[in-house]
């Protein structure tokens, strides 16, 4: 008698864990703010970058919302060229890349079709979206998928005043230096601006090249401080992947270049990334962004 209720007993709970285990599973789908297509060549989506996650499906579905969602898509319309393509905040950012000749054009529109700029609150749901995406281990997928991770590192940092209407022609490998060989060691990297020029020592900064960290320290008074410094001579710096192209460090592996390492340098020793000091620094790693290779071992 006992074993019958104790089989009867285990018949009952188990469908009850079955069922606690499939709640837990569309609770998770649920706070999920990324929605996926993915491919073989193309991936697109949409990503709720306000509110409660939980509302993405509701996001969609209301008309009234459509202001908290980013949609995007990058299809690989034949070998290494791409066709990318995000709106957020109602400004469509576009980008048409080869890959093997190393050219790319793009824009950014408001709905007349007029040219815009970017501005912080666009690069915050930029940098969610590109946090979240790489995550959840997008990325790798596909060319598609890289070059999206790409633009979006490129995109969440764009500053205020640098405009996205911009054509590159067929870059040669030269126009940007790699630093893979480089990835933690210290090299000078500079900048110019309104105190000093290239190569100077106050616009100069001896940076750990690749290091991760969530902060900048520089070594200040004898020791590491997450201080920012104001154009320091020569102050060693370090952390958030120092000379990654994009912001702080990501998922997986670095794109180190010695523009985006000068870039770096210009925004943690004396300026920020709206300062206008920095815009030419900003505008040289257009290319590196898009074309330097990840450095293997970086990650």
């Amino acid at each position: 008698m006992k074993t019958i209720k104790f089989a009867a007993l285990l018949l009952t709970i188990l469908p009850l864990s079955l069922q606690a285990e499939a709640a837990e599973s569309n609770k998770k789908n649920l706070q999920n703010p990324l929605e996926i297509n993915l491919d073989r060549e193309n991936i697109s989506g949409v990503f709720l970058a306000e509110g409660e996650p939980a509302s993405l499906n509701k996001a969609l579905a209301v008309q009234g919302e459509k202001q908290t969602l980013i949609r995007f898509s990058s299809i690989e319309k034949a070998p290494g060229q791409f066709e990318l393509e995000l709106v957020v905040h109602g400004k469509t950012l576009t980008a048409s890349v080869d890959k093997d000749n190393k050219s790319a054009k793009l824009s950014a529109l408001d709905a007349r079709g007029q040219a815009i700029f970017l501005n912080e609150k666009d690069r915050l749901q930029l940098s969610a979206l590109l946090k979240t995406y790489e995550l959840q281990g997008y990325g790798k997928q596909n060319d598609a998928a890289n070059m999206l991770k790409r633009l979006l590192s490129l995109w969440a940092q764009t500053p205020d005043m640098v405009s996205l209407q911009r054509t590159i022609d067929g870059v040669s490998t030269s126009a940007y230096q790699s630093l893979c060989s480089y990835n933690g060691l210290e090299l000078a990297a500079s900048h110019d601006g309104n105190q000093c020029g290239y190569d100077d020592p106050e616009c100069t900064s001896l940076a750990l090249v690749g290091s991760r960290g969530s902060n900048t320290e520089s070594f200040i008074n004898g020791q590491w401080t997450t201080a920012v410094p104001d154009h320091i001579p020569n102050v060693r710096q370090r952390g958030e992947c120092y000379g990654n192209c994009g912001g702080g460090c990501p998922s997986g592996n670095q794109i180190l270049t010695r523009d985006c390492l000068n870039h770096d340098q210009c925004v943690r020793n004396g300026h920020s990334l709206i300062s206008g000091w920095c815009n030419d620094d900003f505008t040289y790693t257009f290319d590196d962004a898009m074309f330097a290779p990840e450095c293997p071992g970086t990650d």
